[in-house]
């Protein structure tokens, strides 16, 4: 079954994540109808993403996915996207290919697990939910529910859960959002998502949209 015939069932998720960003770059190019546009690293952060299709060839491995009205980026790197809809403070969709996790004893960072997911629902701190299995393009995947517990650890107001490069993903407290963790021979890929609880059902359907045609190589 694919993510987006299984991923709406799924109304009350709590989970929030936060995405970093490197304004500097080259413009990002207008995208029309069926032809897949080269996603670049924006000029400013964000920048308004037209409509259609994309492929992120710098990402490893090489990322495509369709966008529809309202979306803009503000990360392209070869580990990290970051699609908004209002401001990185308010909304995030990350695509990640995450090189470390973060130690919950010390905050230092660490090597991947080798079962990210298992790892993300042990985490001290991170209270998961809903776990099941769906597919992402071609590629067999496990989502959850999550959210920040009670009493929990926090560097600067946030829980930190894993890295890619120089970009690190932490969730605040109060947040709503959704993680999931993609097979791939290169390594576990991460979609992650996260809202306002008010606004989060309306974002998750235009979620659907980009998750929904994502697809990687490799």
């Amino acid at each position: 079954m694919r993510l987006s015939a299984v991923v709406f069932a799924f109304a009350g998720l709590a989970l929030a994540t936060a995405c970093g960003g490197d304004d500097s770059g080259g413009p990002v190019p207008t995208a029309t109808g069926n032809i897949a546009t080269n996603l670049e690293i924006p000029a400013g952060s964000p920048q308004a993403l037209p409509p259609g299709a994309y492929i992120a060839s710098n990402f490893e491995p090489e990322a495509s996915f369709r966008a529809g009205e309202g979306w803009s980026v503000v990360v392209v790197d070869i580990a990290f996207i970051s699609l908004v809809r209002t401001s990185p403070k308010a909304d995030c969709l990350c695509i990640v290919h995450p090189d470390g996790v973060y130690d919950p004893a010390g905050g230092a960072k660490t090597d991947l697990p080798a079962d990210l997911t298992a790892w993300l629902q042990q985490r001290p701190g991170l209270e998961t939910t809903n776990a099941s299995s769906v597919q992402v393009g071609n590629r067999a995947a496990r989502q959850m529910e999550a959210r920040v517990a009670e009493g929990a650890t926090l560097v600067d107001g946030r829980l930190p859960l894993f890295a890619a490069g120089d970009q690190t993903y932490s969730m605040a407290p109060g947040d709503r959002g959704h993680i999931i963790v993609i097979e791939h021979p290169s390594g576990p890929l991460i979609v992650a998502i996260r809202a306002p609880q008010a606004e989060f059902t309306d974002y998750f359907r235009a979620v659907e949209t980009v998750v929904g045609s994502l697809e990687f190589g490799g």
